[in-house]
């Protein structure tokens, strides 16, 4: 993490980064909490790093790594989750809609 130096003056909002957060979390044994915890902490464009992080988190341990307590707090989940439902099936790309978890 000290690497990555998120909170260097006049450089918070570079790309690489935001790129090297995202690979921090690819790269993730731990937690999505604790990775998404940690790197926000940490200081820089922290919205920004996290989201990217938390994408390539969830892009190698998937849906079901996701924490419960957070999904439960997406006031819009179902919604979202049909649209993303609606889209894969527009793509002809196979949905699994037990995926999903049920809140």
């Amino acid at each position: 993490m000290e690497e990555l130096n998120l909170d260097e003056p006049n450089r918070i909002g570079y790309t690489y980064k935001c790129l090297a957060s995202g690979f921090y979390g690819l790269r993730s044994t731990r937690t999505f909490e604790e990775t998404l915890n940690d790197l926000i902490r940490y200081g820089g464009d922290a919205d920004t790093n996290g989201a990217v992080c938390g994408t390539m988190y969830g892009a190698r341990y998937g849906y079901s790594a996701l924490p419960y307590d957070w999904l439960r707090q997406m006031p819009y989940k179902k919604w979202f989750d049909q649209k993303l439902i609606n889209c894969f099936q527009a793509m002809k790309l196979e949905t699994n809609e037990s995926d999903s978890v049920e809140l």
